[in-house]
């Protein structure tokens, strides 16, 4: 083969790798369709399966159904079950709401060390109901400074949590707020799935 030919050869082997190929469109999920349609039945019907093959996103779902009572009797044990499965593959929703039902005894002995222990995994995902709970858990022991630092981190996203920050900021000491200041400044949301 002569040296042109290749040449020829060798750029149209690159433009028809450059050339944009057709994306695919996402499946739609047909639980997630059901569900939105309100079809609450056929949505669980569908997920159960995918949730018995543990699929955190379907356990999630499903967790989901029975802790609301939307499409089945309400049952947080039900609930619980599914909602951990999903929380330990690390699913930051489900770790708030099985930090919830720790925290409150719903479908599970009260244990708010436990419900504690949840609430921080989601919110060290970045999680805002896990960084609110865990805010809200240091009120009942009155630790102005882990309030102050929870309520920090939401309100740079959310303006709304700025006067609870500055409330707490007040009724903190200098150096308590310089210790939660420097640990604001360290902190990085650290994602649990793979």
């Amino acid at each position: 083969m002569n040296q042109p030919h290749r040449l020829f050869l060798a750029a149209a082997a690159v433009l028809s790798a450059s050339v944009a190929q057709p994306v695919a469109a996402k499946p739609v999920d047909a639980a997630q369709a059901a569900y939105d349609r309100k079809d609450y039945q056929t949505a669980l019907k569908l997920w159960l399966p995918r949730a018995n093959r543990g699929e955190m996103s379907a356990e999630y779902a499903v967790g989901e159904l029975y802790f609301s009572g939307t499409g089945v009797k309400q049952n947080y044990a039900v609930a619980l079950k599914w909602l951990r499965k999903a929380a330990e593959q690390g699913n930051a929703d489900a770790q708030d709401s099985v930090g919830w039902q720790y925290e409150t005894g719903h479908g599970v002995e009260q244990d708010i060390e436990a419900g504690r222990r949840w609430f921080l995994r989601s919110a060290n995902q970045g999680d805002p109901d896990g960084m609110d709970h865990m805010a809200e858990s240091y009120m009942g022991e009155s630790n102005e400074a882990e309030i102050y630092f929870w309520y920090s981190l939401l309100a740079r996203s959310n303006s709304n949590y700025t006067n609870y920050r500055d409330s707490e900021a007040r009724s903190i000491a200098a150096d308590q707020k310089a210790a939660m200041d420097k640990r604001l400044e360290e902190w990085k949301p650290v994602p649990e799935r793979p």
